[in-house]
């Protein structure tokens, strides 16, 4: 594996050199900015087809555009499509079908390449809540840059019996085709199996390693990629110093500077598909970048789950959610000496400004108390037959009943197998009341602000919803 090391560690961007910048992004009509600018062109993506059943779910996302080449596989129903000299069939994983937008003419089996190219990263940050706020933050770096995000597998999930871990699609999670309302995306499965044999073969392969330390030099030996299936074995190892943390779709200026910086020290011509090895956008998430939320939605499966135990438990009444983070894990994070040397405890600026001493101990970790007082003050004010409570560990069931029992408020807790249902019901929730350093709170919260639907956090003031 030939190795390069990139000398670019850094820049400085000077006011005239902004300008200047501003000036052709206003110029290019087909630039778009973040979240304001959602590329008006005819969107489309691909399902998955059941040959006998013609049953379909998402599985690509793709954009029909000038930019983009295509070819035929498995499936197909036009003849000779290959431009490779292949005949259809060869190497195409299942028979799918291009649906939606003006390219799409009926069943035409086209998957197509994207020329403005393609980055992707690997999940390897922790819990779901941590790994939802890294993949909103590369969806902006994607964006900035104009590439299809290949979108990663997460690394784990847990089911709270069996500890079991391991990689899952996206779209085991959530849906595919939402997101393309804000960017273009592929699954890696899709990209590896159909795009990369043709576009991206063994040979031409190259990794992109962010070297933290001096003996980082090995792009095979970094990230997940040996993982994957079929697993990807780089031929090239750049090694380079840039990040991505910058990029915040609210600022026009980070905007401008990723895509001047990445894209003019790896040019889509010569790599097409830039492979970060760990993903490096800002942790906790960015401001403007809360707003992608907006395009994650939840799989039928998930969505079935939530909203049968919620018809079936709560009914028409109107109900209030908890989220009490109480782990071990998080009573180390959230002792005294945590809360008065740090300027914001993980994903606590989501409601707080980062300032010395921000996160009380009743916004980490609320004693029981405060917990039974501010939700008494809640389920009177909203007049609610029924709290639900999720939690990592204890839920108080005991000491919630005791106070809530006695004015006609039913107490309930699911433990369910996959913390993902928990987010599914909180989300859907009359009232949510989260713990605010945490991410899992905060991917509940960005859902429930892309609704409209109210919020608040263990430690702050209340007056009312």
């Amino acid at each position: 594996m030939f190795i390069r090391k990139m000398d670019y560690t850094g820049v400085l961007v000077c006011p005239h050199t902004v300008l200047l910048l501003l000036t052709v992004f206003l110029l290019a009509p087909r630039l778009s900015l973040g979240f304001v600018d959602i590329d008006s062109g005819s969107h489309n993506y691909n399902v998955e087809v059941n040959p006998s059943t013609g049953e379909n779910s998402d599985g690509l996302v793709d954009s029909a555009g000038p930019h983009q080449q295509e070819f035929c596989y498995e499936g197909s129903s036009e003849v000779g499509c290959r431009q490779d000299g292949r005949s259809d069939g060869e190497d195409g994983p299942t028979a799918r079908r291009h649906v939606g937008g003006a390219a799409a003419g009926g069943e035409t089996g086209k998957v197509q390449w994207d020329e403005r190219g393609y980055v992707t990263f690997c999940q390897r940050v922790g819990n779901f809540g941590n790994q939802m706020e890294v993949f909103l933050g590369m969806m902006a770096f994607a964006k900035a840059l104009d590439r299809t995000l290949i979108i990663p597998h997460f690394n784990w999930i847990t089911f709270r019996e069996r500890r079991v871990h391991r990689y899952v699609e996206f779209s085991e999670l959530f849906q595919i085709s939402p997101l393309l309302q804000y960017h273009r995306v592929v699954t890696m499965d899709v990209f590896l199996k159909v795009l990369a044999p043709r576009y991206w073969p063994p040979g031409q392969r190259r990794g992109y390693l962010y070297q933290f330390m001096p003996d980082d030099t090995d792009c095979n030996k970094a990230g997940c990629w040996g993982d994957l299936d079929p697993s990807i074995e780089f031929d090239e190892c750049f090694l380079h110093k840039l990040n991505t943390f910058r990029t915040d779709i609210a600022d026009e200026n980070s905007i401008l500077v990723a895509r001047h910086i990445w894209n003019s020290k790896f040019p889509v011509e010569e790599h097409p598909v830039i492979t970060i090895d760990k993903a490096t956008p800002a942790f906790p998430i960015n401001p403007g970048n809360r707003k992608i939320q907006e395009f994650v939605k939840w799989n039928e499966h998930f969505m079935s789950i939530g909203r049968s135990y919620i018809n079936a438990t709560f009914g028409s009444n109107t109900w209030v959610g908890l989220h009490l983070r109480n782990g071990g894990d998080w009573v180390k994070a959230c002792t005294p000496e945590m809360l008065e040397t740090n300027t914001f405890i993980m994903a606590s600026p989501q409601c707080h400004e980062k300032e010395l001493g921000a996160v009380s101990q009743d916004m980490c970790l609320p004693s029981v108390a405060h917990m039974l007082e501010l939700t008494l003050k809640v389920v009177k004010d909203v007049n609610a037959k029924h709290l639900f409570i999720a939690t990592d560990k204890h839920p108080h069931l005991e000491e919630f009943r005791k106070v809530l029992s006695p004015i006609g408020v039913s107490v309930h807790h699911l433990n369910p197998d996959t913390s993902q249902v928990d987010l599914v019901i909180l989300g859907e929730a009359d009232y949510f009341i989260g713990t605010c350093p945490s991410s899992f709170t905060s991917f509940v919260k960005r859902s429930r602000d892309a609704t409209g639907k109210p919020s608040i956090f263990w430690g702050q003031e209340y007056s009312g919803f």
